[in-house]
Order: structure tokens, then C-alpha cells, then sequence
């Protein structure tokens, strides 16, 4: 990786800060220190550049995996793939697993996961999350599964299968409602 990777994800945590309310550099400093929600996709954006960056670098790894399970009480692994403008609700019990894509402007609440089905063989088991999905708490999104753009998942749903875009999925396993 080049000095380019360094830019961009510095720029992407710049725009984490601004997204979760700092607005100036006071703002800023507090987001950075106290907010929970921001400290989730920070440490995700750090560990994303050191897997990216080097063998070297993916030494940290374990310690960074270790510091967002231990003092967040939530997982996302470094190989998933998330966009910008994420909001994190309430980030604790979050668990994303690598496979997963996530888009920009999804809403994620508290005790959430997005996980693989565990069918080796098949070429897709980790979810996509479409741009304006929104994911209740204690949602289960499991499989190699897409949910559409403004689609929203219902509180404790274990969502198993596709969800199209602008409709609501409820209920174990989800269905969708109108």
C-alpha cells in the first residue's frame, strides 16, 4: 500500500468525525474522546488500514480486535467492508463478520449480527447491506443474503433471506411486510 491508503482513511475517519457531530475542532476532540458510536468505526477504520498496509502492520491486528471486544463489547472484523456515514445507534454487542458489505447511510442499533451461514461451499455467505437499510436491535442477518436500499429490519428478526429494497422484514425467521 502507498501514502494514498494513509489519506484515505484518514479522510475517512475526518469524515466519521464530522458525520457524528464534530463540527469544528472542539467538536472534534470531544467526539473523539467520548463518543462510543465513533470509536466503534474508528478502531474499525485503523484495523482496515493495517490489514491493507502490511504483514508488519497486520501485527496489530489482534491487539485492536482485542480493544474493541474487551472496552466496546462489540466485534468488526478487519476484511469486512463498510461505507461511510454508518450510524451506530448503540454500538454495544455489534458483531460483523468478514465478509460482510456494508453500505453508506445505514442505521445499525444495539446487539446486531451479520454473519456467515457456515455452508462451506457455497460461494456467498456473508450479508450485503444496501444504502439506507436500517437494522433494529437484536437483528440476526445471516447467509449470503442482500438487504435493499431503504429496507428495514425489525427488532430480534433473524433475516435468512433476501430483503427487497423499501420494505420492512419482521419476525424469526423475517418475512417481509407492507
Amino acid at each position: 500500500m502507498n501514502l494514498n491508503s494513509l489519506k484515505t482513511c484518514l479522510k475517512d475517519i475526518n469524515q466519521d468525525l464530522i458525520f457524528y457531530g464534530g463540527k469544528n475542532l472542539l467538536g472534534k476532540v470531544v467526539i473523539f474522546s467520548l463518543n462510543i458510536s465513533f470509536k466503534l468505526i474508528f478502531w474499525y477504520r485503523i484495523s482496515r488500514y493495517c490489514y491493507l498496509k502490511s504483514k508488519m502492520a497486520r501485527r496489530a491486528l489482534p491487539l485492536i480486535k482485542y480493544r474493541q471486544y474487551i472496552l466496546g463489547g462489540n466485534e468488526i472484523d478487519y476484511r469486512a467492508k463498510l461505507g461511510n456515514r454508518i450510524k451506530f445507534t448503540h454500538p454495544s454487542g455489534v458483531i460483523i463478520g468478514e465478509g460482510v458489505i456494508i453500505e453508506d447511510e445505514v442505521t445499525i442499533f444495539q446487539q446486531t449480527t451479520f454473519g456467515s451461514h457456515g455452508h462451506k461451499g457455497e460461494p456467498k455467505s456473508y450479508p450485503t447491506i444496501k444504502q439506507g437499510a436500517i437494522i433494529y436491535s437484536g437483528a440476526k442477518v445471516i447467509g449470503g443474503i442482500t438487504v435493499h436500499e431503504n429496507a428495514v429490519i425489525g427488532a430480534n428478526s433473524v433475516v435468512l433471506t433476501d430483503v427487497p429494497k423499501n420494505t420492512t422484514a419482521v419476525g424469526i425467521p423475517a418475512k417481509t411486510i407492507e
